[in-house]
């Protein structure tokens, strides 16, 4: 298992860089103590208020230096070209906007213009939010808390747990219970508030959790039983976390460009966008990561959002508009070579 993100959460102006320079030292001096690879440490703010935008920005700006990557959540309106500009100032930072799908296309259409496609993977739309997690893009800090989170990357580790229609539920609680021993270890010497482990399965390429769903289901991902397979999956996930401080999304993650077997289906045709979209009614942390042709990207969006809207947690959409058609394949600086899914 590697802790794919440690996140400060940094929901007051109190904290000042020299101290949060410091903490991040200290995370990665503790971790490699352990038996844990640690991929990447995070800062997530709270939204800007009024009339605040650039000054918010600014902050993210100047604190990026100190981490891999950080996030600003936006709830109020903004000028999309100003936060463009310093998302072009600090390729590390990335934004969510809260419940506005037409204030999502147009940011999301000028920054794309402006810096090249992959700067769509650093913006996201959050439904049903504002939601408390260590995953970005749309993470937000709780507002006047300083805390910790953490995300994992175990995909391989619980594919060893599982066979057809069966999960090895003790199993997974030792491995979520090594890592929440490290992180009590982190807040106690950080002297952070705990604010959960999102213990959500997420994938990295060959770390697929399309594959793990398929030996679950022992069937194809996408076909009948998909859905099943994911629930089920979910409900094991939130079992053997349940006295282990779980927060934020804390389930089954299917961003299509960081899961090597999603690609395959999709570059085969054997899995569509549309069925992406749908399979979010199961998948709480949304539609992720998924190539769309510029003509058809308004409408998929909004065909997302009302999949996703009416559930009653916090949920996200990222989409990467594209400029060639289904089966082709684009370069996406730091993904590599993705291919488009047909739409339906």
């Amino acid at each position: 298992m590697k802790i794919r993100a440690l996140t400060l959460m940094l929901g007051s102006d109190t904290v000042p860089p020299e101290r949060i320079a410091r903490m991040v030292i200290l995370m990665r001096g503790i971790v490699s103590e352990s038996d844990y690879k640690l991929i990447s440490v995070r800062i997530a703010l709270r939204p800007p208020e009024e009339g605040n935008l650039e000054g918010r920005f600014r902050e993210a700006a100047y604190l990026s230096r100190l981490v891999d990557y950080i996030a600003v959540p936006l709830e109020t309106p903004f000028d999309p070209d100003v936060v463009v500009g310093y998302m072009a100032e600090a390729n590390n930072l990335f934004v969510s906007i809260s419940d506005n799908v037409e204030s999502y296309l147009t940011l999301l259409g000028t920054a794309v213009e402006k810096l090249g496609v992959e700067v769509s993977t650093r913006i996201s739309l959050t439904i049903n939010g504002p939601i408390h997690t260590p995953y970005f893009p749309s993470a937000t800090a709780v507002e006047d808390v300083n805390g910790l989170m953490m995300a994992l990357r175990y995909a391989e580790d619980i594919a060893s747990l599982v066979e057809v229609g069966n999960v090895d539920i003790n199993g997974l609680v030792k491995v979520y219970k090594l890592a929440y021993d490290l992180y009590k270890r982190l807040v106690g010497e950080l002297r952070l508030k705990p604010l959960g482990i999102d213990y959500s399965l997420s994938p990295w390429m060959d770390e697929s959790v399309a594959g793990v769903i398929e030996k679950f289901s022992g069937r194809t991902f996408g076909r009948i039983g998909t859905a099943d397979a994911i629930r089920r999956l979910n409900e094991a996930i939130e079992a053997a976390s349940e006295n282990l401080d779980p927060g934020g999304f804390n389930e089954v993650m299917l961003p299509y460009a960081e899961d090597s077997r999603l690609m395959e289906l999709g570059l085969s045709g054997e899995i569509t966008a549309h069925k992406l979209a749908l399979l979010a009614a199961a998948c709480v942390s949304g539609v992720d990561m998924v190539p769309i042709p510029l003509e058809d990207l308004e409408e998929y969006v909004y065909e997302a959002y009302s999949i996703l809207r009416p559930k009653s947690r916090p949920s996200g959409i990222r989409v990467i508009p594209v400029q060639v058609k289904p089966g082709d394949i684009v370069e996406i600086p730091r993904f590599g070579a993705v291919p488009v899914p047909p739409l339906e």
